[in-house]
C-alpha cells in the first residue's frame, strides 16, 4: 500500500514538472508586435533577397502593422466576422505600404508567395479536419481505409 501511495504521489509530481516546462503553450501567448515584425521581415527578406535599406523600410511597415493586428486581437469584442474583415483591412494598407517601397516584380512575387502560403495552410486546415473527423472532401470513405487491411 505504502509503495503504491508513493507511485502516485511520483507520477503527480512528474506530471506536474511536465505541464511547467517554461514553454509557451499552443497560441500567441508569445507573439509580440515586435516579434511578429521580425518574424515577417525576415521572412519577405529572404523570399525577395532585399536590399539593407529595403527591408528596413519593409520592418517599420511590419512593426506598425504588427500592432495594429495585436491590438485588435487584444480588443478582441467584436464577432469573428467582424474581426476577419478588420484584419483583410489591416493588411490591404500594408499591401499598399509594400507597393510603394518594394519594386513592381518583388510586389508581385510577395503576392503570389502569400497567395500559395494562404493555400497550403487551407490544405493543411482541410487534412487536419479530415483526421479528426471534421467536415471534409474525403472524410466519407467508409471502410475502405489504407492503414487497415
Amino acid at each position: 500500500m505504502k509503495k503504491l501511495i508513493l507511485s502516485a504521489i511520483a507520477v503527480l509530481m512528474i506530471s506536474g514538472l511536465q505541464a511547467q516546462d517554461g514553454r509557451p503553450q499552443r497560441g500567441r501567448e508569445g507573439f509580440t508586435p515586435e516579434k511578429i515584425a521580425q518574424f515577417e521581415t525576415d521572412r519577405v527578406t529572404k523570399q525577395l533577397k532585399l536590399d539593407k535599406e529595403t527591408e528596413q523600410k519593409i520592418s517599420e511597415i511590419n512593426l506598425r502593422f504588427a500592432k495594429e493586428q495585436v491590438a485588435l486581437r487584444q480588443a478582441n469584442n467584436a464577432k469573428r466576422e467582424d474581426m476577419r474583415k478588420q484584419m483583410e483591412a489591416i493588411q490591404a494598407e500594408k499591401d499598399k505600404a509594400y507597393e510603394k517601397v518594394l519594386s513592381p516584380k518583388d510586389f508581385t512575387t510577395y503576392k503570389q508567395k502569400r497567395e500559395e502560403a494562404r493555400k497550403r495552410m487551407e490544405e493543411r486546415r482541410a487534412s487536419r479536419e479530415n483526421n479528426e473527423g471534421g467536415p471534409g472532401p474525403e472524410r466519407d470513405r467508409g471502410n475502405e481505409s489504407p492503414t487497415r487491411e
